[in-house]
Order: structure tokens, then sequence, then C-alpha cells
């Protein structure tokens, strides 16, 4: 349950961030992030969570099979409907059991598979999107000074852990 709360959570930073970017903010191309834009950060991150949800379904994740859908990265409506029925996919699977993921570490050799759960795939998905927010912050403190994000957007749970107990001393 608790993984689920963190990703309902994260996820919806996420599209209290889309509801404040400007259309034209979400594709544009920035030099901050050699010239990505914050739509291609967060089509990747929506990829990963749909791959882990099919692999929940199939019994194997494949991240590297992702559609790509290029309209994620243009369409802030469709991103915020797609991270609404992933959290919903989510939470109704709470139980935790083994999968396989399918892992490339060299372009020149076949897949491997490994063994993985569904918890430890929720928990990867977390960091992997704390991760992008990390580059998405950036992108938006030196280009839109104007959007305000929460204190700890893109800051892993645990350095925030670390710095309330240095902070407590």
């Amino acid at each position: 349950m608790q993984l689920a709360k963190a990703t309902f959570e994260i996820l919806n930073q996420l599209i209290n961030l889309l509801e404040e970017l400007r259309d034209e903010e979400y594709v544009q191309p920035l030099d901050i992030i050699s010239q990505n834009t914050i739509g291609k950060h967060v089509r990747h991150i929506v990829e990963f969570y749909e791959e882990m949800i099919k692999g929940l379904e199939s019994g194997t994740i494949n991240y590297d099979a992702r559609n790509r859908n290029l309209k994620l990265e243009t369409d802030k409506n469709l991103v915020i409907v797609t991270l609404n029925t992933i959290n919903t996919k989510i939470f109704a699977a709470l139980y935790d059991r083994p999968l396989k993921l399918v892992c490339v570490f060299d372009p020149n050799e076949e897949a491997q598979l490994i063994n993985t759960t569904r918890n430890r795939e929720v928990a990867y998905n977390i960091e992997h999107t704390i991760h992008h927010f990390a580059i998405i912050k950036i992108a938006i403190t030196t280009h839109f000074g104007d959007i305000t994000l929460p204190e700890n957007f893109g800051v892993a749970h645990s350095t925030i852990k670390h710095q309330q107990a240095v902070c407590a001393r």
C-alpha cells in the first residue's frame, strides 16, 4: 500500500505541474536539457509506468518495448488521463508477486531475463520518475521561473530523510 500511495503522490505532482505549464512550454526545446523538451521527459516517465503495468498483467516487463508515443510529448491532456489510469491500475495490483524483467546490457547480445517483483518495479519507477523530475526541475527553474514546484520536487525520498536527520541534530 505504501508503494501505491507513493506512486499516487508522485504522479499527482506531475499532473499538477502539467496543469500549470502552458502548452508551448511543454513542447519547447530547451538548451539546458540538450534541446529536449519537458514533454519528452514526461513521455519517458509515462511509458515506463505503462510497460510496468503491461508486465504486471503478462508476468514479464520489458521497458525497452515502449511505444514511444510522440503524442505524449505534445498533448498534456492525454498525459493527465494516462497518469490517472496508471494510478488506478497500480492501486488495483497491490499484491507483490514474482516477475521477469527483460534486460539488454549490450546491443550486440541477446536480451536477458532476470527475476524481479512487482514491488521492486514499482519502487524502481518511483526512483526513475524522481530522477526525471530533477532534470525537469532544472529546465523549469532555468526557463520558466513563474512556475512554482513543490520544495522536494526531484529529490529522492532517502535524500529528504537524510536532510531531515541532519537538520534535527
